[in-house]
């Protein structure tokens, strides 16, 4: 995982912690013109990570190099250093390995959005032997989830290997909401297209203090409408 910070917290406030989803970045997620130069230049202090093997941060070495408990204390690790709180602002990937920083350490996140956030893990129980002979050679894994998020990957032609090796180490401790649970205000953001948030109002039902919002677009293009950036900002009283 890598860490850039820009801005500079007014008075008392905490950082704002982003996370991207998968297959993309810090930078393509909270790109400079909309997000993040606009909060930083109103005086808030940011906290970006790429998750590993995106962006700029290294691929994940070893088999427990890239699990939810390994990012998740390395996320935790970093709140700590910018002064023991922060807020967060995530997407997709983002948003599920936020929800299990929030239930684990509850004390050291003020408030949540999650964007793109769905009840179901997508990378466990996939086949991650079919998936790298579909690396190698082109044989289709017979699964179809495996198939088409190893299509995903193969599509995206960058750091293949690395991103499977991530799949894999995550899919290892799958995403269950109802076992962790964070217990700060929580906004959940969905787009009215994403096929992957169709059961999203569960996960606030779930929840003592969460609000659901739908916005337009679908998985990909919802993070990038205006409604989405109107709604998480007014959530998180970040205004710049």
């Amino acid at each position: 995982m890598a860490f850039r910070e820009s801005g500079t917290a007014n008075g008392e406030a905490v950082p704002l912690l982003l996370l991207h989803g998968f297959l993309s970045s810090s930078a393509h997620d909270w790109p400079e013109e909309s997000w993040a130069g606009p909060l930083a230049r109103a005086g808030q202090r940011l906290i970006l990570a790429d998750l590993p093997a995106h962006g700029t941060a290294p691929d994940p070495v070893g088999a427990d190099a890239a699990t939810v408990t390994a990012l998740v204390e390395a996320l935790a690790r970093k709140i700590d250093a910018a002064g023991g709180k922060a807020d967060i602002l995530a997407y997709s990937l983002g948003s599920r390995l936020a929800w299990s920083l929030a239930a684990r350490h509850p004390d050291k996140v003020r408030r949540m959005v999650l964007g793109g956030l769905g009840p179901h893990d997508p990378f466990a129980g996939l086949d991650y032997g079919a998936a790298r002979r579909f690396v190698r050679d082109g044989t289709p894994p017979a699964d179809p989830m495996t198939a088409m998020l190893a299509g995903f990957v193969i599509r995206a032609a960058e750091r293949v290997s690395a991103r499977l090796d991530l799949m894999e180490a995550l899919g290892r401790e799958p995403f269950d909401p109802v076992q962790e649970k964070p217990v700060m205000p929580v906004l959940l953001l969905a787009g009215s297209e994403d096929r992957m948030c169709e059961a999203t109002p569960l996960l606030a039902a779930g929840l003592g203090d969460a609000r659901h919002r739908t916005v337009p677009g679908d998985h990909m293009a919802a993070l990038h409408h205006e409604d989405f950036r109107t709604e998480a900002l007014a959530f998180l009283d970040r205004r710049p």
